[in-house]
């Protein structure tokens, strides 16, 4: 143990009289030189012109809405440029390594199938993307085929997804209304057959007592395009109460010759309103109705009442009672 033990003191004293030696001080001044010398000559090199290769990553902007591109387009080009060896470095490393080259399609030809950038264009854009001192070599491909379908157009109604609650005592104002109320989608035609609507994100709006207006997004349904991706949402809440009505019921495709006697001749209907909407409504604004060819099958002479007309804009409303009875008889030959 205690011969280890002076062993490994030997060694460490070695070590420290080898790093303050006279030769280790000749190395370390040796490698100062030659790490300076290679950092010399590192950047005289980055001086001198280089060609490299770089990949260009292709970002298609101003899509028109009526079409959507093929899967194979070209989504990257392979460039040949030269510059020194110091500015290559940017294409690599730097943020120049990153940066998209654009291709507008805002006017291609809808007619058309495929969008050709020529080889003169390609190389216009590609030298306007690059650094004003770096030389365009050349190219794979050398010019761009962008190749497209025209979709079907179709209109269609903003329909809301989710809920809006007015607050106690409170009743919305119609239904909610969008700003636009339609949007147009773009699509192959099977998918656009299937849909009826275009729903906005899930809404949940609670306490509802005074307008509200907000932004909300648009789901855009898988293989469709829309002309927008959002809209205004208006909603609003008036204070209401309760309005009763006496309404005479009525019995239809009565023959002729029959008449028929109802108990109660009228019903009541009970329907919220707002406060402001009270005076604007009357039993002359409703109808109620039984059917006689339905009051053929009943075996207890009563029938259902249905509400046959009344204002678009009342939303909520009960009848009392929901059934009436009633004695059919024939008219007496005079």
């Amino acid at each position: 143990m205690i011969s280890q033990k002076h062993n490994s003191k030997n060694l460490r004293a070695k070590v420290k009289v080898f790093f303050q030696g006279y030769l280790w001080k000749k190395t370390l001044t040796f490698l100062f030189f030659l790490v300076l010398a290679f950092g010399f000559w590192l950047l005289q090199s980055l001086q001198q012109p280089f060609e490299r290769g770089i990949v260009i990553p292709i970002h298609y902007i101003n899509i028109p809405k009526e079409v959507v591109l093929n899967n194979d387009v070209p989504t990257e080009i392979k460039v040949i440029i030269k510059d020194k060896g110091t500015a290559l470095l940017k294409y690599t490393v730097g943020k120049k390594k990153h940066e998209p080259l654009e291709i507008d399609l805002e006017k291609i030809d809808l007619k058309k199938s495929v969008y050709t950038i020529s080889s003169k264009d390609l190389v216009t854009k590609i030298s306007n993307h690059l650094s004003p001192n770096t030389v365009f070599v050349s190219s794979i491909p050398d010019f761009l085929n962008i190749e497209y379908q025209s979709l079907q157009k179709k209109k269609l109604p903003v329909a809301l997804s989710g809920k809006l609650i007015p607050s106690s005592g409170y009743l919305l104002i119609d239904t909610a209304l969008f700003t636009p109320a339609t949007v147009y989608a773009y699509g192959a035609k099977t998918v656009l057959d299937s849909l009826s609507a275009i729903y906005t994100e899930n809404i949940f709006i609670e306490d509802i007592n005074s307008p509200i207006t907000k932004r909300v997004k648009l789901k855009v349904p898988k293989g469709i395009n829309l002309d927008i991706t959002e809209v205004e949402l208006n909603v609003s809440a008036e204070e209401f109460t309760e309005k009763v009505l006496q309404v005479p019921v009525i019995c239809r495709n009565l023959p002729p010759n029959y008449k028929i006697h109802i108990f109660p001749p009228s019903v009541e209907i009970i329907c919220l309103v707002a406060l402001a909407d009270y005076g604007k409504i009357d039993a002359i604004n409703f109808e109620v109705t039984i059917d006689y060819l339905e009051l053929l099958n009943s075996q207890n002479y009563t029938a259902n009442v249905t509400l046959t007309k009344k204002p678009d804009w009342i939303k909520s409303y009960r009848i009392n009672p929901e059934k009436v009875e009633f004695l059919i008889e024939q008219k007496s030959s005079q």
